[in-house]
């Protein structure tokens, strides 16, 4: 079943924008090595495969891929970006932070 008829040209430039989210990684991954900063690949690697997986499911749905193989691809980039923003929001620190023993005695303590 097609669902939209779309020139062949479309494909390679999904293709090209994929060669070009390769080549980010890549120099991201070389920047990281060289620069020696205590950043992790991943936090730059996963949003990237998330994307990467969803350009896939574009060139699958312009080349009449089937409706499961479709779903299963964006089912594949909900579930990197699921996890990646689940990892973002456990490192990142409250904004707002709760009170300590010591701090609330040093309050008590200087009207005093």
């Amino acid at each position: 079943m097609e669902w939209i008829q779309v020139p062949f040209e479309s494909r390679l430039v999904v293709d090209l924008v994929l060669g070009a989210v390769l080549l980010e990684a890549i120099a991201l991954v070389a920047i990281l090595k060289w620069s020696g900063t205590r950043t992790h690949a991943a936090e730059f690697l996963i949003p990237l495969a998330s994307g990467a997986v969803l350009l896939l499911a574009l060139r699958s749905a312009i080349g009449g891929a089937s409706a499961a193989w479709l779903a299963l691809l964006l089912a594949m980039a909900g579930a990197i970006h699921y996890f990646d923003l689940r990892a973002r929001w456990r490192t990142r620190e409250p904004r707002i932070k709760q009170p300590t023993e010591q701090s609330i005695k040093q309050r008590t303590s200087i009207g005093h």
